[in-house]
């Protein structure tokens, strides 16, 4: 049977970028995390050691922390990367029944060394990559990129038709179309259960994507944008009559579209969002207003940013901040 992760509790890392005295502890709110500091101080690379770990993507990490672990809200399952251990402690993770790894990674590494190890060298330090979990865990995370770029190659939406999808925001949106559908569709069989059983709490069901709607309507009021109503995908009319796609927003309109979408999408589940910088192109106003919309349309996200800016947690979210002077640990 699957468990379901609800938030991470802690975060360690030690050695980043190999030095000895980097080494983090961060004890996470259920709710809501701020990341604060210095240019230069590691904020980006934390998040992106979390991102890598819970993506089972460590690869790109391994030349800039020695060990990395992650404790969830119920204080028994972790994941843990390790950089570098000695072959016994490998052979004890290997043959441990409640932990796995993914690509067989311990395994490989063992096999390459068993050649040339014995007795005398088991306590001898190898170096390797790696993800050790429980099994049978499920985390739903959310990793939202609020960075205007071009395209990449490698996107396979460049193999479409759609001429409007030029930018890193709009493939977002392009992917979050489908998921909107799929959320409506669940909202919709939802409201059909509720009429069978002879109830009349519609509206209730459909409250949070009202709500969304509502939101983005009065964010875009300045510009005289509304989300079509009569549309199963976002689309807007501007000025009552000029039809706008999504793709021709600003590119704030396009951050705030994704963000408030994403956490739509999520139904009110358990997830881990994370985002790095996400007042870039935003104005004032929706920075000082970001965590309370996404925390009216899902209280069960667990929200994770890195930034600069002061608005962000203006609105009483100061005791929610973390300075990486504060979680780094003094040796």
């Amino acid at each position: 049977m699957q468990e379901e992760i609800k938030y991470i509790s802690k975060v360690e890392i030690e050695k980043l970028w190999g030095y000895e005295d980097l080494n983090f502890v961060w004890n996470l709110n259920p709710d809501v995390n701020i990341l604060a500091g210095d240019n230069g101080t590691g904020k980006s690379t934390v998040l992106n050691l979390i991102i890598g770990v819970l993506n089972r993507h460590t690869e790109d990490y391994i030349d800039i922390v020695e060990k990395v672990n992650i404790v969830f809200d119920n204080a028994k399952t972790s994941f843990h990367v390790s950089i570098s251990d000695t072959v016994s402690n490998l052979e004890k993770l290997k043959d441990e029944p409640e932990l796995y790894n993914f690509n067989s990674r311990i395994n490989d590494i063992l096999k390459k060394i068993s050649e040339q190890t014995n007795e005398s060298k088991k306590t001898e330090t190898v170096n390797f990559s790696v993800v050790i979990h429980p099994k049978n865990i499920t985390i739903r995370l959310d990793v939202i990129n609020t960075f205007e770029q071009p395209l990449k190659e490698s996107e396979s939406i460049q193999k479409l038709s759609n001429n409007e999808i030029k930018t890193e925001l709009d493939f977002q949106i392009f992917n979050l179309q489908k998921k909107y559908l799929d959320y409506q569709i669940t909202v919709g069989n939802r409201a059909i259960e509720v009429l069978q059983k002879g109830e009349n709490n519609i509206s209730k069901i459909s409250a949070k994507k009202t709500l969304f709607l509502d939101t983005i309507d009065t964010l875009f009021s300045h510009t005289q944008k509304k989300i079509d109503r009569t549309k199963n995908e976002i689309s807007f009319i501007q000025r009552g009559e000029k039809e706008i796609s999504p793709y021709q927003l600003s590119s704030g309109e396009k951050q705030m579209l994704i963000i408030l979408l994403t956490t739509l999408v999520q139904d009110e589940k358990h997830f881990i969002m994370i985002m790095d910088e996400p007042e870039i192109s935003l104005h004032t106003d929706w920075q000082e207003n970001l965590i309370d919309n996404i925390r009216k349309l899902n209280e069960n996200v667990q929200i994770i940013i890195a930034t600069h800016s002061p608005s962000i947690v203006i609105n009483g979210w100061k005791d929610k901040v973390f300075e990486m002077s504060e979680i780094q640990t003094k040796n």
